[in-house]
């Protein structure tokens, strides 16, 4: 059973690698760049390959040569995310697999590892090789590992601090994220090095730093007294931000929702969130006698590149403005599809990108759509788990 499971996968890997070989010979995945990946047509069977081994083998079982090809699979979905995603769900293979993506040359692997740490109950042995990804020699990697750092080494952040500031060996653009990276992290802290750093930054003068420098700046004289004596404990507690966050993507969050003046919209460390403007003196009221849990809505969140729209805007007719995203309209069996979380095939009309699916005229959350595949944002917890199907459907 297990032998006839690895055997699938590495199939899946074999295809994928010749379709590689005929599509762009001669280069290797540096040479080619772009987004090449996700013109490979069965994305889907690669998925549900990887889904059997992580739920049908034992991580320990695993040989080299099956921990290579998932590392190099995880690396080809750097797009999507998908894979890891789910990977994330299964800490002994998580675990395995980050141990292989750290020793491998899959940079495209390693930052999602990095990037991905932080949501996995992993082992403290693991967790502190975000400290090697933070000094890997690739500008992206090292980045996002940095970006991981205070949820899972809050200690280290300030050590790094310096190499990061002070790197000359990468092109100006590049520096100007490591040092964005920088801030950051030390804001995510509450570090006292935090000042003196945004010090430098206007120094340098480098748009995107200063904008970011601006933003921190403001932050601490809402409250300067949070941002600076922050115990010990209560940096371990902290979030962070999985990337940089600009006025543009706020802009694009307050796009999606339906009346946004009548919200007020704010960064919580990757996380963008809308409040009833009508109720924020209630909200502040309460917050000085209660530890809020959650207030307003979640519009969505920044990983790399990406702004992902949240499921909760999905949930919220209120909120959403549904003219804000392409949308597709599917049937009863690809709507529990969805609901299982399982992979999603659009038609070839559907755009690319962020797309809200609906089944019958209802939403039902987003997916990403990046050609021959769509990748499935549905809640993982939310997942149904049942694999029945009435033999008659009733539609009330």
């Amino acid at each position: 059973m297990a032998k006839d499971i690895r055997e699938c996968l590495l199939e899946q890997a074999r295809k994928f690698h010749q379709w590689q070989e005929i599509t762009y010979p001669g280069k290797n995945t540096e040479e080619i760049g772009g987004e090449w990946e996700v013109d490979y047509p069965a994305w889907n069977d690669i998925f549900d390959a990887f889904c059997h081994v992580l739920t049908q083998m034992d991580a320990e079982t695993a040989d080299s040569v099956l921990l290579d090809e998932m590392v190099y699979l995880i690396a080809r979905d750097n797009e999507a995310e998908g894979v890891i995603q789910e990977t994330t769900s299964h800490p002994q293979w998580f675990e395995c697999l980050c141990r292989r993506a750290a020793a491998s040359n899959e940079n495209e692997a390693k930052w999602q590892f990095a990037a991905y740490l932080p949501e996995c109950s992993c082992s403290q042995e693991v967790r502190d090789i975000i400290l090697n990804f933070a000094k890997d020699p690739n500008e992206y990697v090292s980045r996002r590992a940095l970006l991981a750092m205070p949820a899972l080494r809050p200690d280290c952040v300030e050590q790094f601090a310096p190499l990061f500031w002070e790197r000359n060996c990468y092109p100006p653009e590049l520096q100007e994220y490591q040092r964005i990276a920088v801030l950051v992290s030390l804001d995510v802290i509450h570090s006292d090095l935090l000042p003196q750093y945004l010090e430098r930054a206007k120094q340098d003068g480098r748009s995107y730093l200063l904008e970011h420098a601006k933003r921190i700046e403001g932050g601490l004289a809402m409250n300067e007294k949070l941002s600076r004596k922050k115990t010990a404990a209560a940096r371990n507690n902290s979030k962070p931000s999985s990337a940089p966050m600009g006025k543009e993507q706020i802009a694009v969050a307050k796009s999606w929702l339906l009346s946004p003046e009548d919200f007020e919209v704010s960064v919580n460390g990757s996380f963008i969130t809308a409040f009833p403007k009508e109720y924020t003196g209630e909200c502040s009221v309460l917050q000085r006698y209660l530890r809020i849990v959650q207030a307003g809505v979640v519009l969505g969140e920044v990983k790399g590149k990406d702004l992902i729209p949240n499921h909760a805007l999905a949930m919220s007719p209120l909120l959403l403005r549904t003219e804000a995203f392409a949308s597709e309209e599917i049937g009863y069996e690809q709507a529990i599809a969805y609901l299982r979380k399982e992979a999603i095939t659009l038609p070839a009309t559907a755009p690319r990108g962020y797309v809200l699916l609906t089944y019958r005229k209802v939403p039902l959350g987003f997916v990403k759509n990046i050609g021959n595949r769509a990748n499935n944002l549905y809640p993982q917890e939310w997942r149904i788990r049942s694999g029945y199907l009435p033999d008659e459907i009733r539609i009330l």
